[in-house]
Formats: structure tokens, C-alpha cells, sequence
């Protein structure tokens, strides 16, 4: 199965093209969790209900927080060190 995705061009990536990828996951990150304020911003004003998008920007920042946690956690060897 490893020859498979090296032949049709997968590879692992260095330093840097990880700091790019790193970067570029937190840039879409930014602007997905603003767009969705602002649609929930929206919604709010015009229908004055929580929807659908406020659902989904608390779990996405809930899965981010969680796994923030746990990935520290993991790499701190279990110690709160800041």
C-alpha cells in the first residue's frame, strides 16, 4: 500500500512544508470560525434564534480545545508547564 501512494505522488513532508501546512490549517481555521460568528451574528438579528451555525462553531471550538488539551498533555509528558 506504501508503494501505491508513493507512485501516485505522496511523500512525507519536511520542516517546512509542515510549517506551511501548520500555518495555512490555522489561517482556515481563523477565517471558518469568523465567517461563522458573523453568520450566527446574522441569524440572531433576523430571527433572533440560535441556529444551526452557533452548534457548529462551539463544537468546532470545543474539538479544538479538547484537543489542545490532550495533544499537550501527550507532548508534556502529563506536567502543566507554560
Amino acid at each position: 500500500m506504501k508503494r501505491f501512494f508513493r507512485k501516485i505522488g505522496f511523500r512525507y513532508m519536511d520542516e517546512m512544508e509542515m510549517e506551511i501546512m501548520f500555518r495555512s490549517l490555522r489561517w482556515a481555521f481563523h477565517f471558518s470560525g469568523i465567517a461563522l460568528l458573523a453568520l450566527v451574528i446574522c441569524e440572531f438579528i433576523t430571527t433572533s434564534e440560535m441556529g444551526w451555525p452557533f452548534i457548529i462553531l462551539l463544537g468546532q471550538n470545543l474539538v479544538f480545545l479538547i484537543a489542545n488539551l490532550v495533544l499537550n498533555r501527550k507532548m508534556g509528558g502529563g506536567r502543566d508547564e507554560e
